[in-house]
């Protein structure tokens, strides 16, 4: 016995070295794939530092594998939702049992299983419905129908169920993007108009990007898409950051104009699908995460559905029936397929059947599952979106249409983003922007100014106004583009199809203080006074905003962790006049709960006093600690008693 546990250590002492030399080697040559990649990034050497250098500000350039980020880094396997593909497929107007795949199910080469198809839609709303989750109801219509092998398919969604055997049984989800008009009638203008097609990506910086989504970056490059070096978010998160996208406005107008209390539905805002129909665009919105949604999380939704085809309540289907795989805040898949795949499929579809019936749409899709939480993302999100791109533009989508591919900011949480890159990279989420052939052909200026505008100051508010020229495409006339960029400094959004003046600045921009990247950092001492001070005021801050909920325990600075001061890199009037008064970023955790905050705070010299900037982000998960409050923004601070 003894001679046996021998040889098992010996055989064990031979295989683990041989193992760890295999994994370092396999790391190695994965790094070495990737970083070489990163020569894309260098520039002529007086655009080496940075990747936005105008006079109203200088953004530094950052490397995606530099010796502060390399370590936060590293390959993920890929990811499966099921040891067997999908019983099941669908095209535009039909669905089939899959040949090929029935014997993985047990299912016998000469006979089918019996299979039928029930229809299901969003629940009817009524005048004087006050149910505030009326947008995750359903209703199934009619009996389930039989087919056998296949079956064309009239209706938007569909659940499907097979059984065989004794007690075997398969069950799935379809989308069908079923003919409908417009709900504005346009009568025929000679108005030039383009479609836009906008995919999101959740929670992914630029460089994060360029580490991960290779593939696709690939793709757009043999696109010539245009990538936007200095795209800045302007607040913290994805409702805060997609706001100001679909309206042209922040969340704090829009509490003034139509979502006056956090339980009131979002009917009445001005969203730019409403603009986009009245000019007869048919219009779709959908995301792949119906917990974990813009509009939805902690928020009550649509009372009545918002554009022409919408995508939820497929998605609340499918994940209540057959989501799995719950890898924190999303499932990442329903059934077989990941849950960004079923996405894609509908995108696909979608802008598929809209060019081929020659239709002008709008279309917004976007993807939280598979991002949202990890730095590292999964290879099977970037071979997800490069099949879309790829099947988009063999369906000649991208020939037609103006695509967009975005980020709303980078990740939020999390060590990498306690580091000075972090910080920076959590602030410049990607931006891609692919013109057709014939728009470039027919708007060389509007063209030019677009990839020229790649190495400005850039925001959400910038994409609003750029899908605002797409509904009048006269606005991108030579006269009309120097009448309009003469007024610049008059509104937070400019077009990207406008030359950006180089005067622009974060406040020209919209972007608040603590959201700016155009600042160059310097590391202070935590026994300076004024940083206890600072992140003490920050501390009250958050009280402050606590005072009104019982539930919540008064927090106590704990800990501080880094402090620095933040130089504007250009000298403007407004960098002059905040010479004496710095600003401080200060990192700090408090107790109870072990929360971890970062703050903005102003010194005056003059006056030694300090003044919190704007807003106070939380950089670690608060996970169930503030399970006691609804309100989307005092869960980031609440320490339930």
């Amino acid at each position: 016995m003894l001679e046996r546990i021998k040889k098992v250590q010996k055989t064990y002492l031979l295989v683990i070295p041989l193992l760890v030399a295999t994994i370092t080697l396999y790391m190695l040559n994965y790094r070495q794939t990737l970083e070489p990649k990163i020569k894309m990034f260098k520039t002529n050497p007086n655009m080496s530092r940075f990747v936005v250098n105008t006079p109203g500000c200088r953004i530094p350039m950052l490397y995606p594998f530099h010796d502060a980020a390399r370590d936060f880094f590293g390959l993920k396997p890929h990811f499966s939702c099921g040891n067997k593909p999908p019983l099941i497929d669908s095209n535009q107007t039909a669905l089939w049992v899959v040949e090929e795949v029935r014997s993985l199910y047990g299912i016998d080469n000469d006979t089918f299983p019996d299979c039928c198809y029930t229809p299901f839609t969003r629940v009817p709303v009524t005048p004087d419905d006050k149910n505030s989750d009326i947008d995750n109801k359903l209703q199934y219509t009619g009996a389930c129908t039989p087919f056998v092998g296949s079956a064309n398919i009239h209706h938007e969604f569909v659940r499907v169920t097979c059984k065989w055997g004794n007690n075997s049984s398969y069950k799935d989800f379809h989308a069908f993007v079923v003919p409908k008009r417009p709900k504005e009638e346009v009568k025929a203008e000679k108005t030039p108009k383009a479609s836009l097609l906008i995919i999101g990506i959740d929670s992914s910086s630029r460089l994060n990007f360029h580490r991960h989504l290779t593939k696709t970056r690939k793709t757009l490059r043999s696109l010539n898409a245009v990538e936007f070096l200095g795209f800045n978010k302007v607040h913290d998160n994805t409702f805060s950051n997609l706001i100001p996208l679909l309206s042209g406005h922040s969340v704090d107008d829009i509490k003034k104009i139509c979502w006056f209390d956090t339980k009131d539905h979002f009917d009445l805002c001005p969203f730019i699908w409403k603009q986009f129909s009245a000019k007869g665009y048919l219009t779709g919105f959908g995301e792949d995460s119906y917990w974990y949604s813009t509009f939805n999380y902690w928020k009550n939704g649509f009372k009545t559905q918002p554009t022409d085809y919408y995508l939820r309540p497929y998605i609340v289907a499918n994940e209540d029936e057959i989501g799995h795989s719950l890898l924190s805040n999303s499932k990442w898949c329903t059934g077989s397929r990941f849950a960004a795949q079923v996405l894609y499929d509908y995108a696909y579809k979608f802008s598929v059947n809209m060019t081929e019936s020659r239709k002008k749409f709008w279309g917004l899709f976007w993807q939280t599952s598979l991002t949202h939480d990890f730095m590292n993302i999964f290879p099977d999100a970037d071979d997800l979106l490069d099949d879309l791109l790829g099947k988009l533009i063999n369906a000649g989508v991208f020939d037609e249409a103006v695509v967009i591919l975005m980020s709303d900011h980078g990740i939020r949480w999390g060590p990498f983003r306690e580091t000075l890159q972090g910080w920076l990279e959590e602030r410049l989420p990607f931006l891609f922007v692919s013109m057709p052939q014939w728009m470039k052909n027919k708007y060389p200026e509007a063209a030019a100014n677009l990839r020229r505008n790649s190495r400005a100051l850039t925001t959400h508010y910038d994409v609003h106004e750029t899908m605002v020229d797409l509904m009048n495409l006269t606005r991108l006339e030579p006269p009309e583009l120097k009448r309009r960029v003469s007024f610049w400094n008059r509104k937070a959004g400019l077009s990207l199809f406008l030359s950006i003046p180089g005067e622009r600045t974060c406040r020209h921009a919209a972007i608040p203080t603590e959201w700016c990247t155009c600042y160059e950092s310097e590391p202070v001492s935590l026994q300076n006074p004024i940083v206890r001070r600072a992140a003490m005021s920050v501390v009250d801050h958050i009280n402050e905003m606590l005072s009104r909920y019982e539930q919540c325990a008064r927090l106590f600075l704990k800990k501080i962790h880094s402090a620095r001061i933040e130089h504007a890199l250009v000298r403007t009037d407004e960098s002059e006049k905040n010479r004496k008064r710095l600003l401080y970023v200060v990192v700090f955790s408090t107790k109870p709960g072990g929360a971890k905050f970062e703050g903005t705070v102003r010194h005056h010299s003059d006056s030694n006093k300090l003044e919190v900037e704007g807003y106070v982000s939380r950089i670690n998960m608060y996970g169930s600690q503030s399970k006691c409050v609804s309100d989307h923004q005092i869960k980031l601070y609440c320490y339930c008693i």
